[in-house]
């Protein structure tokens, strides 16, 4: 395998890759496992509505072979460096039913802020939030069913990992409205605790892990308010990879 072999994480921002970077970099570093590098897109690719593409879900798949073309033409790298490609995507309640999408009358009219709960989340703007989820989750739907993504006619293996209800609620059990401020103290928390701490790590993402299988994951995340419970199918994403790092450490 070349030395320039690795597995992109495509996530939402910084601070995924602040609060992730070092602890999956150890990880990967246990066992002869292609390392970690990650493309940040800025933004939530699964909630974006594509300009006159109908149903976004049907897109998905170009637009996000588009943004590892992306990353890998600004890095000057080749397909052939792919060794997988991984989605990290917070679930942001997505999967629950409409009507746990409920009016907040405290907020503005029409105000971007949401509030979650365990059993539903509140809005100003409900039908918005409603449209939201459901193009977000048929989007997940979508990738977590994907094996495989083609990108310069060539087939590189393909997972969807989620945050349950986003990053700073799994890895920091954080569940209110955190600033940008606040994203970035809970990363750096976590990296400094978890960053060199391949055992400890392994053990959050197993007890953040539901039952079952890589796809039994996204079967229940789907389900009822799971969406909105504190959760990740991180490590069943990581043990699916075709080179698995979790498999080089044998205390798990």
């Amino acid at each position: 395998m070349g030395a320039t072999k690795f597995v992109l994480f495509i996530v939402e921002g910084e601070t995924d890759e602040l609060a992730l970077g070092r602890a999956l970099t150890s990880l990967f570093a246990s066992g002869e496992h292609p390392g970690p590098r990650f493309g940040i897109v800025r933004g939530d690719i699964t909630s974006v509505h594509a300009l006159g593409a109908g149903n976004p879900a049907s897109t998905i798949k170009r637009r996000l072979v588009d943004t590892v073309k992306e990353f890998l033409a600004k890095d000057k790298l080749r397909v052939t460096d792919l060794d997988a490609i991984v989605l990290l995507s917070d679930t942001d309640g997505a999967f629950i039913d409409d009507s746990l999408v409920v009016f907040d009358e405290d907020e503005p009219r029409c105000s971007p802020r949401c509030s979650y709960f365990e059993d539903r989340i509140e809005t100003s703007n409900v039908a918005s939030l409603r449209q939201r989820n459901q193009c977000k989750s048929s989007c997940l739907k979508t990738l977590s069913r994907t094996h495989e993504l083609t990108c310069n006619k060539r087939k590189i293996p393909f997972k969807a990992a989620y945050m349950s209800r986003n990053l700073e609620h799994a890895l920091s059990d954080y569940s209110g409205r955190a600033t940008q401020q606040k994203k970035y103290d809970l990363a750096r928390k976590f990296s400094k605790k978890y960053g060199t701490d391949v055992i400890g790590f392994l053990e959050l993402l197993t007890f953040l892990a539901p039952v079952g299988s890589y796809q039994d994951s996204w079967v229940y995340v789907a389900r009822d308010n799971n969406s909105l419970l504190r959760g990740s199918n991180m490590k069943q994403t990581l043990e699916a990879l075709p080179s698995s790092p979790i498999k080089a450490v044998s205390s798990l």
